[in-house]
């Protein structure tokens, strides 16, 4: 027996997605993904589908940034492979 369960987001509040159609002339399906993740305007649409690299945050505010960049510059100049993880299908979610 299964015990995991689906959490499913609550409908899309329908004026905001329409009100977010009707901006940004996207479609419907998504309009309401934007809306349920709190996307609810055009300003903030615009954040997430062009992004400005001056918006984000300090890299050396990360743990230990300073070594990893030690450590990246070693393999560099020792000619060593270096392995990248990242989120794996990319949505930035």
């Amino acid at each position: 027996m299964n015990r995991n369960k689906w959490k499913m987001k609550e409908q899309a509040n329908e004026k905001d997605v329409k009100a977010l159609m009707e901006e940004s002339g996207s479609s419907e399906v998504f309009a309401s993904l934007c809306v349920q993740r709190g996307i609810t305007d055009l300003v903030d649409l615009k954040r997430m589908t062009e992004p400005d690299l001056s918006l984000l945050h300090e890299p050396f505010l990360l743990f230990e940034m300073e070594k990893v960049v030690e450590r990246i510059t070693e393999a560099i100049m020792d000619e060593q492979k270096i392995t990248i993880y990242g989120d794996y299908d990319a949505d930035g979610w």
